[in-house]
């Protein structure tokens, strides 16, 4: 089985709140996320509002 690419499995890691997030609960949320990859070793190679592209390098 391939752990990456197109046949890898789906994973749910968060299954969501049930109802609209506010953008600003939204965008903490993410930024507490990208640092707490980014101490992990990953790097932000990307971001836009509510999104986020982190890379290994």
């Amino acid at each position: 089985m391939a752990w990456w690419g197109a046949q890898a499995p789906a994973q749910a890691v968060f299954p969501g709140y049930g109802k609209p997030v506010d953008p600003e609960q939204r965008e903490a949320e993410l930024t507490w996320f990208v640092g707490y990859m980014t101490v992990r070793g990953w790097t932000q190679a990307h971001g836009m509002p509510g999104v986020v592209l982190l890379a290994q390098v």
